[in-house]
C-alpha cells in the first residue's frame, strides 16, 4: 500500500503573520506558529512542538482566532505521529467552536478528529465523523475547508474499497485546490489519486508512477527530505504491484535510509514492512520474517489496528510459505474479523485469499472451495465498484473536454469581435483624413461616412450580442451591471442580481444533440427575457449560464422574480420532442451591500448562491 503525503496543513489556515499584534507574548507565539507551518512538511513532531511552544506564549487575553488557528494545527501534526493527543484536543476545539457558533472551526476539528480515528485504525467511526466534517465544511461556506473534507473522506473511501466514491471525492478536491490556487492541496490530492491507482483492484500502476515522479521532483527541488522519503516510498509500492521487485527493493531501502536518519520511527517502521512483504514475494520468506514481527509488535503496541491488520496478513503469508501452518491460520483470522467488522472489502479479499492458500496447504480441499466462494463474491464486489470508477473518471475527463471546447469557442468568437471592431476603428480614422484633405468631395465622402457609422454601429450590436439567444453577451451584460451598481450606490437604491444556469445541460446534449441544447438555451432566453421588466437586463455569460441585472429591486422580490423565472423554465418543452423531454434551472439571487465595493464581488455572491442551489438539488432558488 502507498503512503500519504505528511497530512494535509488544513488549508484554510491563514499565515500567522497576517494576524495583528497586542502584545509581545502574540508576537511570539505569532514567530513559533510560522516556523510550525514552515516544519510541517518535513518533521510533523516538530511542528508539533512548535505549536505547543507558540500556545504557551500565549496570554489570557490573546487574539481567540489565533489560538484556534494554533490548537487546529497542532491537531492535524499530532494526528499523524500520536492520535491519542490529537483526539482530546479536537474535542475540546469542538466545544469551544459550538460555544462560539465558529462553523469553520467546527469544520476543522472535526477533520483533525476523523484524521486521527483513522491513523488510530478505526477506518469504520472515521468515515462517519468524515460525513459530519464535509457537512460542517459546506455550512461554513469555506471552499478551502469543503476541499479539505473531500479529499480525507477520499482516501478513507479507497481504503474502505469504495473507488468510485473516493474517486469522485478526490476529483472534487482537486478542482477546489485549483481554483483556490493551493498548491500544497493539489500535490496532496494527486498523491492520493496515485495511491488509487496502485491499487491492485484499479491497477492503473504507470499512470501512478508518473504522478509520484512528479511530486518526487517538487519534494527534490524543495530539499524537504520527508516528502522525498514518502515519495520513494510511493514508487517502490508502485513497482511492487506491477511485480518489479528489485526496483522496489531499491527504492523502499532509499526511503528507509531517509527516515532513519530523521529519526521518523512510523515511517521506519512501515518501510520495514513493507521490504518484507517484497522478499516474502520474493520467496525469501525467513529474511523477511524478523522485519514483518517488528511490525506487529510496533502496530500492537500503538493500537494502529488497521496497520496491524494489513501487516499479519502478510505475516501469515510468510509463514505459509516457511511451513508454519498453524500459525499462519492463527495470524489470518486476526486480520479477517478486524476487516469484516469494518466492512473493508479489500482486506476481506486479501484476507480470504490467504485463507484459502493455508488451507489448500493443509490438504483441506472442501474448506478451501467454501473460502474460495466468499473470496470470488468479494471480488465480485469489487469489480462492480471498479467498473463504476472508470464509467465515472471518462464521465469526468469527457465533461472537462466538453467545458474546454465551449470555452475555447466562445474565447475564438470573441477575438473575432474585437478584430472586427478594431477594423471599423481603423476605417473610421482613414475616412476622417479623407474628408481633410479632400474638401471638394464633401458632399459625397459624406455619404459614404454616413453609410459606414450605421455599419458600425450594426457591428458594434453584433459584437455585443450573443449570436444563438439574441441576448446581450458576457461584456455587454458586465457592463450593465457596472452601470447600474454605480447609480445604486449614488442614489442609496437596492440593486439586485440573478445568477443562472440549465440544470444536466450536458444530458440534454447527449440526448437531443448539440441542435437540441441550442434550441434549449434559446427558448430558455426568450421566456426568461419576456418575463422581465423594462429596466432589467438578462444577458448569457458562457455556456448555459445566464446572469438577470434587477436595478432597484430589493431581495424580496428578487427572489419572487427568480422563483417566477424558475417556473416558466420548468413548464418549457423541446419543440419536436417527447412529452417528457423537460428541463429546467437553478438560480442564486443577491442584492448588493455596501461590503461590494465592484460589480466583481457582487457577481462571485450571485455565483456562489448558484454553486448552493447546484448543490442543494437543483431546479430551486438559494438566496445569497
Amino acid at each position: 500500500m502507498a503512503r500519504r503525503v505528511g497530512a494535509l496543513v488544513l488549508a484554510a489556515f491563514v499565515c500567522a503573520a497576517s494576524i495583528p499584534a497586542f502584545a509581545q507574548g502574540e508576537k511570539a507565539a505569532r514567530a513559533l506558529y510560522a516556523q510550525a507551518l514552515r516544519a510541517y512538511e518535513t518533521d510533523l513532531r516538530e511542528s508539533a512542538a512548535l505549536s505547543e511552544r507558540a500556545l504557551a506564549a500565549l496570554g489570557a487575553d490573546a487574539d481567540r482566532t489565533l489560538r484556534r488557528e494554533i490548537e487546529a494545527h497542532l491537531c492535524m501534526s499530532l494526528g499523524s505521529v500520536a492520535p491519542s493527543r490529537a483526539l482530546p484536543l479536537s474535542e475540546r476545539g469542538l466545544q469551544t467552536a459550538a460555544q462560539e457558533r465558529d462553523r469553520l472551526s467546527k469544520a476543522r476539528f472535526l477533520t483533525c478528529e476523523a484524521y486521527a480515528t483513522e491513523v488510530a485504525g478505526d477506518m469504520a467511526s472515521a468515515a462517519a465523523i468524515y460525513e459530519r466534517a464535509l457537512a460542517a465544511a459546506i455550512a461554513s461556506e469555506d471552499r478551502i475547508a469543503i476541499a479539505d473534507a473531500y479529499v480525507f473522506r477520499g482516501e478513507n473511501r479507497h481504503y474502505r474499497g469504495r473507488y468510485e466514491d473516493a474517486l469522485t471525492d478526490l476529483n472534487r478536491a482537486f478542482d477546489l485546490y485549483a481554483a483556490a490556487g493551493k498548491r500544497e492541496g493539489r500535490r496532496y490530492t494527486l498523491n492520493a489519486m496515485a495511491n488509487l491507482y496502485i491499487d491492485p483492484h484499479v491497477g492503473e500502476f504507470d499512470k501512478a508512477i508518473e504522478y509520484y515522479e512528479e511530486l518526487l521532483k517538487e519534494a527534490l527541488a524543495a530539499n524537504a527530505p520527508g516528502a522525498i522519503a514518502t515519495a520513494r516510498f510511493n514508487i517502490a509500492s508502485a513497482y511492487e504491484e506491477k511485480g518489479e521487485y528489485e526496483a522496489a527493493l531499491r527504492e523502499f531501502r532509499r526511503a528507509l535510509e531517509i527516515d532513519r536518519g530523521l529519526g521518523d520511527r512510523e515511517a521506519v517502521v512501515e518501510e520495514e514492512r513493507a521490504i518484507g512483504r517484497v522478499l516474502v514475494a520474493q520467496g525469501k520468506a525467513e529474511e523477511a520474517l524478523p522485519l514483518i514481527d517488528r511490525a506487529v509488535a510496533h502496530y500492537a503496541e500503538t493500537g494502529n489496528a488497521d496497520a496491524l491488520t494489513r501487516t499479519r496478513i502478510t505475516r501469515a503469508t510468510a509463514l505459509r510459505k516457511l511451513g508454519r501452518l498453524d500459525e499462519a491460520m492463527r495470524s489470518i483470522e486476526s486480520a479477517l474479523t478486524h476487516a469484516l467488522e469494518n466492512d473493508n472489502a479489500r482486506y476481506q479479499a486479501y484476507a480470504y485469499a490467504e485463507r484459502v492458500e493455508i488451507l489448500a496447504a493443509r490438504g483441506d480441499w472442501r474448506e478451501a472451495y467454501l473460502q474460495a466462494k466468499a473470496l470470488r463474491q468479494i471480488e465480485s464486489r469489487l469489480e462492480q465498484q471498479l467498473r463504476k470508477e472508470r464509467t465515472s473518471r471518462l464521465r469526468v475527463q469527457f465533461d472537462v473536454a466538453r467545458k474546454d471546447e465551449q470555452n475555447a469557442r466562445l474565447q475564438a468568437e470573441n477575438r473575432r469581435r474585437a478584430a472586427e471592431l478594431e477594423s471599423a476603428r481603423r476605417v473610421r480614422n482613414l475616412q476622417r483624413a479623407v474628408i481633410v484633405l479632400c474638401g471638394a468631395l464633401l458632399a459625397l465622402l459624406g455619404i459614404i461616412a454616413f453609410q459606414q457609422l450605421q455599419r458600425n454601429r450594426a457591428m458594434r450590436v453584433l459584437a455585443m450580442t450573443d449570436d444563438l439567444t439574441g441576448l446581450p453577451n458576457r461584456r455587454q451584460i458586465l457592463e450593465y451591471l457596472e452601470r447600474c451598481r454605480v447609480e445604486a450606490a449614488e442614489r442609496g437604491a437596492p440593486l439586485a442580481l440573478i445568477a443562472f444556469d440549465v440544470d444536466h445541460f450536458k444530458r440534454i446534449n447527449d440526448r437531443f444533440g448539440h441542435g437540441g441544447g441550442d434550441r434549449v438555451l434559446a427558448s430558455v432566453a426568450q421566456r426568461v427575457a419576456s418575463g422581465l421588466r423594462a429596466d432589467d437586463r438578462v444577458g448569457r455569460i458562457g455556456g448555459e449560464e445566464f446572469l438577470v441585472v434587477l436595478p432597484s429591486t430589493a431581495l424580496a422580490e428578487a427572489e419572487a422574480i427568480a422563483e417566477r423565472l424558475r417556473g416558466v423554465v420548468e413548464s418549457a418543452r423541446l419543440d419536436g420532442a417527447a412529452e417528457d423531454a423537460r428541463f429546467s434551472a437553478s438560480f442564486g439571487v443577491v442584492v448588493s451591500t455596501v461590503d461590494d465595493r465592484d460589480s466583481e464581488s457582487l457577481l462571485k455572491r450571485a455565483d456562489d448562491a448558484l454553486y448552493r442551489a447546484k448543490r442543494e438539488g437543483r431546479n430551486r432558488v438559494v438566496v445569497g
